[in-house]
């Protein structure tokens, strides 16, 4: 299935009930900095196809009634679109039975591997917990336009130091019904943005934190840009 992202936005309301909740009186009409950070400035207009956009995905576990590690990737074709601009996109976003199957965007003017991310978060949760998604994209959302505060800083990629955004998030911090998924109500995402980077998006990370300050996490998974070939 193909659909057209004419509109950065337009996804993020399908994901996330931007439409549905920017009627009622929780959640902002307007998109926040952080939702503008995260949803529309990743902009991949600039970039000169055909290329991929290559990521690493590592998780790792603490064991115990944790799921394993393991090592995977994602990948985002980039193709030209009938003008010959930047972008139609079609993503392989991990492997076997972790694959997440996804449209093919043929016309994006925004890296979409963040809502991609999300939506695997999303689906985990819901597969793990046996709970709505749509409960889960919510308060995601609902964290982003509300609490979120992107904060500048800085990284090393490819090299070089570049300009990042950092963006935290704990979605669940705040949900009256976490006590029904209590084990995992703690989780944390973060986003490593850079304007410096193809396709904006440095890192992404899904957190679940140890049971105190001093421990190793739960699980942690990593979603890292490679590298160009050389």
């Amino acid at each position: 299935m193909k659909r057209h992202l004419a509109l950065p936005l337009f996804v993020c309301a399908l994901l996330y009930g931007a439409v549905a909740h920017a009627q009622s009186s929780d959640t902002p009409s307007e998109p926040s900095a952080a939702e503008r950070a995260v949803f529309v400035e990743p902009d991949i207009t600039a970039l000169k196809p055909p290329l991929s956009l290559d990521y690493r995905y590592v998780r790792t576990s603490s064991g115990g009634d944790f799921e394993p590690g393991f090592d995977d990737k994602v990948r985002l074709a980039l193709t030209a679109k009938p003008d010959g601009l930047c972008c139609a996109v079609r993503g392989e976003f991990l492997s076997g039975a972790r694959l997440l199957r996804l449209p093919d965007i043929e016309d994006a003017q925004v890296n979409p591997v963040n809502l991609f991310f999300l939506e695997r978060a999303v689906r985990e949760l819901a597969r793990l917990t046996r709970g709505q998604a749509a409960h889960f994209r919510r308060y995601i959302r609902l964290a982003l336009a509300e609490d979120a505060k992107p904060v500048a800083g800085s990284a090393e990629w490819n090299g070089r130091r570049v300009a990042t955004t950092v963006i935290r998030i704990e979605p669940f911090a705040k949900d009256e019904q976490r006590h029904r998924f209590l084990k995992y109500a703690g989780m944390q995402y973060e986003f490593v943005l850079s304007k410096d980077v193809p396709g904006g998006v440095l890192e992404l990370r899904a957190r679940l934190p140890g049971a105190d300050a001093a421990a190793a996490p739960a699980f942690e998974e990593v979603m890292t840009l490679a590298a160009p070939a050389k």
